[in-house]
Protein backbone atom coordinates (compact mmCIF):
# COMPACT_ATOMS: atom_id res chain seq x y z
CA UNK A 1 0.00 0.00 0.00
CA UNK A 2 1.13 3.31 -0.90
CA UNK A 3 2.49 5.53 2.29
CA UNK A 4 -0.54 8.22 2.83
CA UNK A 5 -3.11 5.37 2.53
CA UNK A 6 -1.16 3.14 5.08
CA UNK A 7 -0.36 6.47 7.30
CA UNK A 8 -4.43 6.64 7.17
CA UNK A 9 -5.34 3.64 7.73
CA UNK A 10 -3.06 3.58 10.97
CA UNK A 11 -4.23 6.58 12.41
CA UNK A 12 -7.84 5.93 12.11
CA UNK A 13 -7.37 2.41 13.50
CA UNK A 14 -4.92 2.50 16.40
CA UNK A 15 -5.06 -1.20 16.72
CA UNK A 16 -3.92 -1.92 13.82
CA UNK A 17 -0.63 -0.04 14.37
CA UNK A 18 -0.12 -2.25 17.63
CA UNK A 19 -0.48 -5.40 15.96
CA UNK A 20 2.00 -4.07 13.63
CA UNK A 21 4.33 -3.39 16.39
CA UNK A 22 3.56 -6.90 17.89
CA UNK A 23 4.53 -8.56 14.97
CA UNK A 24 7.74 -6.70 13.83
CA UNK A 25 8.87 -7.10 17.32
CA UNK A 26 8.64 -10.83 16.98
CA UNK A 27 9.84 -11.04 13.85
CA UNK A 28 12.73 -8.80 15.26
CA UNK A 29 13.15 -11.03 18.81
CA UNK A 30 13.55 -14.10 16.46
CA UNK A 31 15.87 -12.77 13.79
CA UNK A 32 17.81 -12.32 17.06
CA UNK A 33 17.87 -14.83 18.13
CA UNK A 34 18.75 -16.77 14.64
CA UNK A 35 21.81 -14.40 14.79
CA UNK A 36 22.70 -15.34 18.08
CA UNK A 37 22.53 -19.36 17.46
CA UNK A 38 24.50 -18.63 14.13
CA UNK A 39 27.30 -17.03 16.08
CA UNK A 40 27.52 -19.12 19.57
CA UNK A 41 26.14 -22.42 18.87
CA UNK A 42 27.70 -25.48 17.53
CA UNK A 43 26.13 -26.58 14.36
CA UNK A 44 24.20 -29.61 15.96
CA UNK A 45 22.97 -27.67 18.57
CA UNK A 46 22.11 -24.81 15.22
CA UNK A 47 20.45 -28.02 13.74
CA UNK A 48 18.03 -29.05 16.45
CA UNK A 49 16.56 -25.69 16.98
CA UNK A 50 16.07 -25.86 13.30
CA UNK A 51 13.73 -28.99 13.59
CA UNK A 52 12.63 -28.24 16.33
CA UNK A 53 11.17 -24.72 15.35
CA UNK A 54 9.78 -26.08 12.44
CA UNK A 55 7.98 -28.91 14.23
CA UNK A 56 6.30 -26.32 16.25
CA UNK A 57 5.58 -24.07 13.41
CA UNK A 58 4.12 -27.03 11.62
CA UNK A 59 4.17 -30.80 11.98
CA UNK A 60 1.73 -33.82 12.99
CA UNK A 61 2.15 -37.01 15.38
CA UNK A 62 2.57 -37.30 18.77
CA UNK A 63 4.07 -35.50 21.77
CA UNK A 64 7.46 -38.28 20.64
CA UNK A 65 7.45 -38.12 17.29
CA UNK A 66 6.43 -35.41 14.60
CA UNK A 67 6.53 -34.99 10.71
CA UNK A 68 7.43 -31.85 9.79
CA UNK A 69 4.55 -30.87 7.09
CA UNK A 70 6.15 -29.39 4.19
CA UNK A 71 8.79 -30.41 1.84
CA UNK A 72 12.66 -30.08 3.57
CA UNK A 73 15.61 -30.81 2.26
CA UNK A 74 19.23 -31.39 4.02
CA UNK A 75 20.77 -28.40 1.68
CA UNK A 76 17.12 -26.51 3.52
CA UNK A 77 18.65 -27.46 6.81
CA UNK A 78 21.98 -26.36 6.08
CA UNK A 79 20.93 -22.94 4.50
CA UNK A 80 18.83 -22.33 7.71
CA UNK A 81 21.55 -22.93 10.44
CA UNK A 82 24.56 -21.33 8.41
CA UNK A 83 26.27 -24.72 7.60
CA UNK A 84 27.57 -26.80 4.20
CA UNK A 85 25.48 -28.94 3.36
CA UNK A 86 28.06 -31.86 3.34
CA UNK A 87 27.62 -30.58 7.23
CA UNK A 88 24.27 -30.95 7.52
CA UNK A 89 23.77 -34.49 5.86
CA UNK A 90 26.80 -35.66 8.06
CA UNK A 91 24.72 -34.95 11.49
CA UNK A 92 21.14 -35.78 10.03
CA UNK A 93 22.73 -39.20 8.82
CA UNK A 94 24.09 -39.78 12.20
CA UNK A 95 21.01 -39.02 14.20
CA UNK A 96 19.43 -40.99 11.81
CA UNK A 97 21.11 -43.62 12.43
CA UNK A 98 21.07 -43.47 16.06
CA UNK A 99 17.03 -43.05 15.77
CA UNK A 100 16.37 -39.80 16.34
CA UNK A 101 15.01 -38.81 13.25
CA UNK A 102 14.18 -40.15 9.64
CA UNK A 103 14.70 -37.94 6.29
CA UNK A 104 12.88 -39.34 3.18
CA UNK A 105 13.50 -37.29 -0.09
CA UNK A 106 11.72 -34.01 1.44
CA UNK A 107 10.41 -35.28 4.35
CA UNK A 108 11.69 -35.02 8.09
CA UNK A 109 10.11 -36.86 10.57
CA UNK A 110 11.65 -36.48 14.63
CA UNK A 111 11.30 -40.31 16.22
CA UNK A 112 12.78 -38.63 19.56
CA UNK A 113 11.90 -34.90 20.00
CA UNK A 114 12.89 -34.89 23.64
CA UNK A 115 17.08 -36.58 22.88
CA UNK A 116 16.87 -33.71 20.22
CA UNK A 117 15.58 -31.07 22.48
CA UNK A 118 18.63 -32.54 24.68
CA UNK A 119 20.86 -31.96 21.47
CA UNK A 120 19.68 -28.66 21.22
CA UNK A 121 19.80 -27.53 25.29
CA UNK A 122 23.14 -28.79 25.91
CA UNK A 123 25.11 -29.84 22.83
CA UNK A 124 24.59 -33.61 24.06
CA UNK A 125 25.95 -36.43 21.30
CA UNK A 126 27.74 -34.84 19.42
CA UNK A 127 27.88 -36.27 16.35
Amino acid sequence: WPEPVLSDLLARHPPIALNMVRIIGARLRDMQERLREVGLLRVERRIAHVLLRLAAQASHGDAGARTIDFPLTRKDVADMCGTTLHTASRILAAWQEAGLLTTDRQWVTLHDVAAIRHIADEGALGF
